[in-house]
């Protein structure tokens, strides 16, 4: 049988751990992260004969290296083999979501979007267009109400495609302005001279301006003495 790894992501109270215990049921294991007291849940369940093992990360508000939560999920999605990340979104508030689903989509990984809570949002009068969400951003978005099981079947068979069939890397990028993408194109391509494995050039040049010191440290370490501050960008 064959066995696809799948991580959740989302930030706190967005109802990832209900759309884990929906996906998994009661087939749930508990261990620690490497080197760390960070708990990792994961589950297994089977749908076409076919076994997924669902990670679920620890709940962050955005994938800086300031917390060991955030620097475990970073670590997880960069380094372990995993086929797609789904991104658990409020759809009550999405332009709180949208913080960590950006810096996701920049990592240009496989992600599928979940859509979790969209009786709240209407109940709210917010009615979100699904359509016009996954064009623009380009992957695949799943309405769920997790805490009901609405949906669920659904986002398993969407699964099941992604990982066998059609497994895609959205092209989004996020429009930071002229100026400030200048210089992200600009450091990016000093990056990609430097063929660092498992991390996207342009991504890595984002984090560095926001001077995340873990990825300014791989940085520096790639140059063999030359840093990025002896460079004119």
């Amino acid at each position: 049988m064959k066995n696809f790894n799948v991580a959740l992501a989302g930030q706190p109270n967005v109802g990832k751990s209900t759309l884990f215990n929906a996906l998994t049921g009661v087939r749930q294991f508990v261990a620690n992260y490497p080197g760390v007291t960070v708990e990792k849940r994961f589950g297994k369940y089977v749908y076409k004969d076919t076994e997924f093992t669902v990670i679920d990360l620890p709940g962050t508000y955005s994938l800086s290296s300031y917390t060991k939560e955030e620097r475990v999920s970073r670590d997880f999605i960069l380094n372990s083999d995993i086929e797609l990340v789904i991104q658990v979104l409020d759809a009550s508030n999405l332009t709180r979501s949208f913080y960590l689903f950006f810096q996701l989509l920049e990592l240009e990984i496989p992600i599928i979007g979940v859509l979790n809570m969209v009786d709240i949002s209407k109940k709210r009068g917010i009615e979100v267009d699904i359509d016009k969400l996954q064009n623009k951003i380009d992957i695949p978005i799943i309405e769920c109400i997790a805490n009901k099981n609405k949906g669920i079947i659904e986002l398993k068979n969407r699964i099941f495609d992604f990982c066998l069939k059609d497994k895609k890397i959205s092209n989004f990028k996020v429009d930071y302005g002229k100026e400030l993408n200048k210089e992200i194109d600009q450091i990016t391509e000093i990056i990609k001279k430097l063929n660092i494995k498992n991390y996207p050039p342009r991504w890595l040049a984002i984090k560095y301006l926001e001077n995340d010191k873990t990825i300014i440290d791989l940085i520096n370490s790639s140059f063999e003495g030359l840093e990025m501050s002896d460079i004119n960008v």
